[in-house]
């Protein structure tokens, strides 16, 4: 019963500390998930252990119900660019441009270019479905080089101001359930290298992942690239946003919630490493 009070007045005293510091929730948890694995590492289960471990539990808990609420309650701005892949004639969503597998071009209108260094409608290589179960922006696919007539692996860019941005991209191909772009690469990362954090799949949209932090340096262009051959099975849509954790963990869907989605640059140095 003592250890009981010990503990309760404890998680009192971290909720004060939390109210009246500048430290973030998730660093108090990191804080006391250290002291629950010293606790597991140096001593046998005690009265002790288990104070620890409910303070650390509880913060646990309240941090999953504030990114929940944060998330319930966090409105996420318009995308700065959103692409829909399809054919000529296919229908696209609200705010959504097109993109019908042209080659690279300026789009005066709209303030980018974009487009591709191989003409995938004359090779062939756009699709409109006829799944009408799903919402009308998601039936239409680009399916890079699907009959291997590109002369380089095809590469999709768009000019956009050097900075960092979130990058939301869907390979979901909607008369192919199972389909994905897990070779497709985005500014040289491979969607399949992501982990599962990285989703914001649904049951409409099954192959969609988040890139926060994505980096277009002076001089490059933002650039999506993979083949059929490789892996790159299809690409539905593209959404560019600010770089911005609120807007990643808003847009994620992987449970349970987390907001330190994998900066796609580590997966970049560790591929890297010999």
């Amino acid at each position: 019963m003592r250890w009981l009070v010990i503990t309760a007045i404890g998680v009192g005293l971290l909720l004060a500390l939390l109210f009246l510091s500048e430290t973030p929730l998730s660093g108090i948890v990191n804080e006391i998930g250290g002291l629950r694995a010293q606790y597991v590492e140096g001593y046998a289960f005690s009265p002790r252990h288990a104070a620890v471990n409910a303070a650390s539990e509880t913060l646990e808990w309240i941090l999953e119900r504030h990114r929940a609420e944060n998330k319930a309650t966090f409105e996420v701005p318009p995308p700065i660019i959103a692409i829909n892949f399809g054919t000529a004639d296919s229908p696209i969503g609200p705010g959504q441009h097109k993109d019908s597998g042209q080659l690279f071009e300026q789009h005066p209108e709209v303030g980018y270019g974009w487009g591709w260094n191989c003409d995938l409608q004359e090779v062939d290589s756009t699709r409109a479905r006829e799944n009408v179960e799903v919402d009308v922006a998601m039936r239409s696919v680009v399916i890079p080089d699907r009959h291997h007539k590109c002369v380089y692996e095809p590469s999709w860019s768009i000019d956009l101001k050097p900075g960092n941005y979130t990058v939301k991209v869907s390979s979901t191909d909607v008369d192919y359930h199972l389909s994905s772009g897990s070779g497709c690469h985005v500014q040289g990362v491979k969607l399949g290298d992501l982990p599962s954090e990285n989703t914001c799949a649904t049951d409409e949209d099954v192959a969609c992942v988040l890139l926060p932090r994505i980096l277009v340096r002076p001089g490059e262009l933002l650039e999506i690239y993979g083949s059929y051959r490789g892996g790159c099975d299809s690409l539905n849509y593209v959404e560019i946003y600010e770089a911005d954790d609120n807007i990643a963990a808003a847009l994620s869907t992987f449970q349970p919630l987390e907001t330190n989605i994998v900066d796609p640059a580590m997966l970049k140095v560790s591929s890297a490493m010999p």
